[in-house]
């Protein structure tokens, strides 16, 4: 979830499992940490970015996800669910403190306890990533209670996130909350959309692209920078499913992102001077 978030960190990216696998801290120019959550909104974000401020002295930029994940997701059931669930347990949390983790602090004490893991869970893809780091998912099995499907595209992923369906209004509330907490520090702020294969946003369903939408304009208020990197050129070998980047794609995408940080990061020296 972490990565080596301290007093010399200037740049934290915070969101789902597209910040994850997506974002490599250690290919941006300046210290940069992850905070980072498979299925994390901006509910739970909310109190992890909190928790975390304040180990942030010398923070300069947050770059923020913004995705329907983000707005849709229940965290807190999906973390009940995964198998970090048991890895959490095998850590030595017993079941009543990783609930009240959960439920309370979306696992903020938990981090404290597990490294930085690029791959976390012990899914078959998941080793198979961590063994050939450029992997492409060609196939990943998911019981959707009827079939087992292909979820290596873009279209199939959209499907399987359009079951997302947490309050939107909630979500969106707690995205305002997040630009009050870092305006109040006079900490800058921009959000990122990460790119997915052809054929998810154009699946994604009607409620969610509603949400996005409807974020996006609320954080266009603000005049606050959105990078819509949607459209960026990767191509399919960058991806280890329709919305994931492999490690290839993370290296490429990381890259890109540290240089709008830098630039970002120049125009506010320059407004100061």
């Amino acid at each position: 979830m972490i990565n080596a978030l301290g007093e010399k960190t200037e740049i934290v990216c915070i969101g789902s499992s597209h910040v994850f696998r997506g974002c490599d801290p250690d290919l941006f120019s300046r210290p940069t940490g992850n905070l980072a959550l498979g299925g994390l909104n901006y509910v739970v974000a909310k109190p992890l970015l909190e928790n975390a401020l304040d180990r942030l002295p010398n923070l300069k930029l947050a770059i923020v996800e913004l995705d329907p994940v983000m707005l849709h997701s229940d965290t807190v059931q999906l973390r009940r669910a995964s198998l970090d669930y048991r890895e959490f347990l095998e850590a030595g949390l017993t079941k009543g403190q990783l609930d009240l983790e959960l439920t309370e602090y979306a696992g903020f004490a938990i981090q404290e306890l597990l490294p930085h893991r690029r791959y976390p869970s012990l899914a078959p893809s998941d080793l198979r990533s961590a063994w050939h780091p450029n992997f492409t998912n060609g196939y990943m099995a998911v019981n959707d209670g009827i079939h087992f499907r292909d979820e290596k595209d873009g279209k199939c992923r959209a499907v399987v996130h359009a079951k997302n369906r947490f309050d939107s209004a909630l979500t969106t509330n707690a995205l305002l909350k997040i630009i009050e907490q870092l305006r109040q520090k006079n900490i800058p702020v921009a959000f990122v959309a990460y790119p997915k294969m052809d054929g998810y946003w154009e699946n994604i369903s009607e409620p969610q692209s509603r949400s996005f939408e409807n974020a996006k304009g609320l954080i266009e208020d603000f005049a606050i920078p959105i990078w819509d990197l949607r459209s960026a050129d990767f191509a399919e070998t960058n991806f280890r499913d329709g919305d994931h980047l492999n490690a290839q794609g993370a290296e490429k995408f990381s890259l890109l992102l540290s240089r709008h940080a830098e630039q970002l990061l120049g125009q506010k020296t320059n407004e100061y001077r």
